[in-house]
């Protein structure tokens, strides 16, 4: 398929675009799997790209599935158009490295995955589908040389194009090789495929679809900062090419209409700001595009990730925000409970005092001392007494005057008998003891 680019390529610079018209219809160099002839044109209008999910996109976005094959055909017909002859050229030949091909890998990836889920096939069909998108990708005009060569069309020198200008070579020990990792993914894909391992198949088919934006990116940005630089017509030419591969990403309608007007534009003429709206607007669509703006790389000492925000980082910033209130939160609350502690700690019935004692307390002992000592059974005389002895004497008086005995000095038993009892009843009275 590349074959068929560069002959195209060197049609359009002789300007027979009858000629690279022809070619880009039927072709002749790219062969399908029932040996038929695949051109270009073939690529740019075939049904099967609905397979990529990605494609659906770009239909909603151009409100047709052929929109790649009228910006071609616009390109090489000299009564379409206003591009000059050396801007049809870049149209057309970016457009077919870019637009047509991208969709051209990313089908026969996912039929690869198809064909595995189906489990209809043998393996080696399945194989055959993934073996055709790496092909597609690479191209043998790379060749077998290290980092392929300069004369490739396809995506593999497309990020070559751009390494050195990002800083993404396979030499530079900062940022990763768009083209080691595709070569590894398409490894992986084949192993996977071999294997049935459908599910590792189909990641490595997404994997790819979002590691091909990274050139293309890379291609806007920097078309943006020589336009911004510097007016030149083929220049201004790729950037259209760019931004028709990137804006259907774009879901932001202010970012979109900032990559038509600056970069999609033909005939732009405010160029100071072309670089900073294309960076700005490119970088709230790599969330969308699933893509990290670390493995496109730094020019011009510009940022490429100035301004992206992830869903992760969104996330991050909510959890610390939570931590930071939870934190205030648990210090507000040790703050007023040390606050109240220390403050009841300095009312009186919390900070009770020893009072010496005045000699009450002493006082007190001694009397309890000898209420409970051995004197407390001494009878001690009181009124109380005299009164109980008086009134003995009265009964002991009254029953002897009784009984006949009023001048008899003397008692008889029976009398003795009850004065024991009164002296009984009496003796336990004086034996209680007083208690204090």
């Amino acid at each position: 398929m590349d074959l068929d680019i560069r002959e195209m390529d060197v049609l359009l610079q002789m300007k027979a675009y009858g000629a690279a018209d022809e070619l880009y219809t039927y072709g002749k160099h790219a062969r399908g799997s029932n040996g038929v002839s695949i051109s270009i044109g073939d690529f740019a209008t075939t049904k099967h790209r609905s397979i990529v999910p990605e494609f659906d996109v770009f239909v909603r976005y151009y409100t047709t599935d052929t929109y790649a094959d009228e910006i071609i055909r616009t390109a090489i017909d000299p009564l379409k158009g206003s591009w000059t002859d050396e801007q049809r050229r870049t149209v057309a030949i970016k457009s077919s490295q870019i637009l047509v091909m991208y969709f051209a890998a990313l089908q026969n990836a996912y039929e690869a995955v198809s064909d595995c889920n189906a489990q209809k096939l043998e393996s080696s069909r399945s194989s055959d589908s993934w073996d055709r998108a790496a092909a597609i990708l690479i191209g043998s005009l790379e060749g077998t040389m290290k980092n392929g060569t300069a004369e490739g069309y396809m995506f593999y020198d497309l990020a070559q194009q751009h390494c050195q200008e990002f800083g993404t070579c396979q030499d530079d020990i900062t940022n990763v090789d768009v083209n080691e990792e595709l070569v590894s993914l398409l490894y992986t894909g084949r192993a996977a495929s071999l294997s049935n391992s459908c599910r590792a198949l189909e990641k490595a088919a997404d994997e790819i679809s979002i590691l091909l934006l990274i050139p293309i990116i890379q291609g806007a940005l920097s078309t943006s900062m020589e336009l911004s630089n510097n007016e030149n017509l083929q220049t201004r030419a790729e950037a259209y090419v760019y931004s028709r591969a990137l804006a259907p990403f774009v879901r932001k309608r202010d970012a979109a209409n900032d990559l038509d007007l600056y970069l999609g534009n033909p005939t732009q003429s405010d160029r100071r700001n072309i670089a900073t709206k294309t960076y700005g607007a490119l970088a709230k669509a790599y969330p969308d595009m699933k893509v990290d703006c670390e493995k496109i790389g730094t020019a011009n000492s510009v940022d490429t990730c100035l301004g992206v925000v992830y869903v992760s980082d969104w996330i991050w910033i909510v959890v610390g925000v939570l931590s930071g209130l939870v934190s205030i939160c648990c210090c507000g609350f040790l703050f007023i409970r040390f606050r109240r502690k220390s403050i009841s700690m300095d009312l009186p019935e919390n900070n009770p005092k020893f009072i010496p004692s005045s000699g009450e307390l002493n006082h007190s002992m001694d009397m309890l001392e000898k209420a409970f000592s051995a004197k407390q059974f001494d009878t001690p005389h009181t009124d109380s007494d005299e009164e109980m002895e008086a009134l003995n004497s009265e009964y002991n008086d009254s029953t002897m005057k009784n009984r006949g005995y009023e001048d008899s000095p003397t008692l008889s038993a029976e009398d003795d008998d009850h004065s024991d009892e009164v002296s009984a009843l009496t003796s336990k009275r004086i034996s209680m003891p007083d208690i204090i």
